[in-house]
C-alpha cells in the first residue's frame, strides 16, 4: 500500500474546481493506494517526464511514483486546457 500525498499547489487547485469534481478526482487518488500505476494512467514527456497522467473526464492528475518510499506524490490538479503549462 503506498502513501498518497498532496503537494500543495494541487491541494489548493483541486479546492478550487466544482465539488462534483473533487468527488471523482478524489475517488481515483484513493485507488492509487492500491495501484499506483493503473490501466488509463500515461507516462509523461518533457518538463514532467518522471511523472504521470490520470485523465478524469476533462480534468488531469499529474503525479509521481516513489517505489522506495512506497509513495505517491500529486504534483497537479486541473482542467486539461491549462494543466500542461
Amino acid at each position: 500500500m503506498y502513501n498518497i500525498v498532496i503537494e500543495r499547489k494541487a491541494g489548493k487547485a483541486l479546492k478550487e474546481l466544482p465539488e462534483q469534481i473533487i468527488k471523482k478526482i478524489v475517488s481515483v487518488i484513493e485507488r492509487l493506494k492500491d495501484e499506483p500505476v493503473p490501466q488509463g494512467s500515461l507516462k509523461l514527456k518533457g518538463k514532467f517526464k518522471n511523472g504521470y497522467r490520470l485523465r478524469i473526464g476533462d480534468y488531469r492528475v499529474l503525479y509521481t511514483v516513489d517505489e522506495e518510499r512506497k509513495e505517491v506524490s500529486i504534483f497537479q490538479v486541473g482542467h486539461r486546457r491549462e494543466i500542461y503549462r
